[in-house]
C-alpha cells in the first residue's frame, strides 16, 4: 500500500483511501486470539469492539471483538517482547473505519509442471530404440 491506494472497509462496500503511512519502531507486540483466529499487532493498534475501539494493550481475555465473520470472544491476549526493535507501519485510512486484517497461513510453494525438454529423455530414447 502507498498513499492514495484504495481498500475496502470491513463492510465490503465502503472504499477507503490510504491517507498516510507512518513508520515507527516497537519493542513488543500483542498476540490476540479469538477461537481459531489469531492477529499479532502493536500495543497501540485499535481493535473494533462491541462498544468502542480499544487499543490492543488494553484488551483482556473474555472481551468481545468484532471479526470479519461475527463477534468473537478473546481467548488469549499476550504481550510478546522482541529481542530488538522492529519497524512497523501505521496505516491511516480515510474515512477511519474498520478494515479486515488478515495474515495468510503458510503454504506449500509450487512451480508448475515440468517443462518438456527439446531432446528426449534417456528412457524415451530407449523406448524409441526398442520400437524400431
Amino acid at each position: 500500500l502507498i498513499k492514495g491506494s484504495h481498500d475496502f472497509a470491513a463492510d465490503d462496500k465502503t472504499i477507503l483511501e490510504v491517507d498516510k503511512i507512518v513508520p515507527h519502531q516497537v519493542e513488543a507486540l500483542i498476540e490476540l486470539r479469538a477461537g481459531d483466529l489469531t492477529f499479532c499487532t502493536t500495543p497501540d493498534h485499535r481493535a473494533a469492539c462491541s462498544a468502542d475501539d480499544i487499543q490492543a494493550k488494553d484488551l483482556r481475555e473474555g472481551q468481545v471483538v468484532k471479526c470479519s465473520d461475527t463477534n468473537r470472544t478473546l481467548t488469549h491476549v499476550q504481550s510478546v517482547s522482541l529481542n530488538e526493535k522492529v519497524t512497523v507501519f501505521e496505516i491511516h485510512f480515510k474515512p477511519d473505519l474498520p478494515v479486515a486484517a488478515f495474515m495468510l497461513p503458510p503454504t506449500i510453494l509450487t512451480v508448475g509442471r515440468i517443462k518438456k525438454s527439446a531432446s528426449p529423455l534417456p528412457h524415451e530414447q530407449a523406448r524409441a530404440a526398442r520400437e524400431v
